[in-house]
């Protein structure tokens, strides 16, 4: 038997070189065969030749790492000191993860970042232009809202017997045309109906006129209103009633050559 150091560093030789591992198990096999027999004592050669063994391997390994050999043997001989070495490895296998893992982390926190970044600007781009669409479709609707008014009154005022209807027609000259007045007999309300003036030139208006006692007074400028009754100015008396093409906003004295449409009340 070896003393308990000696055999702790065979064996720890043995998991290092596999010369020592097979020397190690021959031996083992030779002291089995030979344990049933006590009195046989075991060949004095197999241990020389197991130091041999251990003596040059020792040799070549100075030869090819130096102390290296050395480092090794102190390191199994001192297990505490390779536990620290071990420790010390796996702190910065540790640090070395982490800082990895940060990396990696902050990577994807940017690109999630930077995804989310854009996925808003479309959200809100999305999101802006849906009102501008709402924004169309209220106006719109508004709008039809106003025009279904328009027609609605236009229904009730050229079905309403109060009114007095008159046609006022193109004059000499200008193009073929017709524009419809209602004037309440009561009210003395007029209303005017564009059925087919010409369009309005740029910067124009049509402008309404009642001539009372041979005078035009402004009955008030035309809007586009189509085929929709527009009210006017009330008139309690007039001889008869025309239009003019006036610059946009009117005059205050009607331009006779821009008379488009004429009509005496009978």
């Amino acid at each position: 038997m070896l003393p308990n150091d000696e055999a702790y560093k065979i064996e720890q030789l043995a998991l290092l070189f596999d010369e020592v591992d097979v020397e190690l198990n021959r031996i083992r096999e030779t002291l089995f065969s030979i344990s049933e027999d006590v009195t046989v004592q075991p060949d004095p050669s197999v241990r020389a030749n197991f130091i041999n063994t251990i003596r040059q391997l020792k040799q070549e390994e100075d030869k090819n790492t130096g102390s290296s050999f050395v480092s090794q043997s102190n390191n199994l001989i001192q297990p505490s000191e390779t536990a620290r070495v071990v420790a010390m490895s796996q702190k910065k296998a540790s640090r070395s993860f982490f800082a990895a893992a940060s990396i990696i982390l902050m990577i994807v926190s940017i690109g999630t970042a930077i995804y989310l970044f854009n996925r808003t600007n479309k959200t809100e781009a999305q999101l802006a232009n849906v009102h501008n669409n709402l924004d169309s479709i209220k106006r719109y609707n508004s709008q039809q809202q106003q025009q279904l008014q328009n027609y609605t009154h236009t229904l009730l005022v050229i079905q309403d017997p109060s009114y007095k209807k008159m046609e006022l027609l193109a004059v000499p000259g200008k193009p073929a045309a017709i524009v419809q007045i209602y004037w309440h007999k009561n009210s003395h309300e007029v209303y005017v109906s564009n059925v087919s003036l010409p369009t309005v030139p740029s910067g124009k208006q049509y402008q309404l006129w009642a001539i009372v006692k041979g005078v035009p007074v402004s009955g008030g400028m035309l809007n586009d209103t189509g085929k929709a009754v527009q009210k006017m100015k009330t008139f309690t008396d007039a001889d008869a009633f025309a239009i003019t093409l006036e610059n946009k906003g009117g005059s205050p004295t009607p331009t006779m050559e821009q008379m488009y449409v004429f009509s005496k009340v009978s």
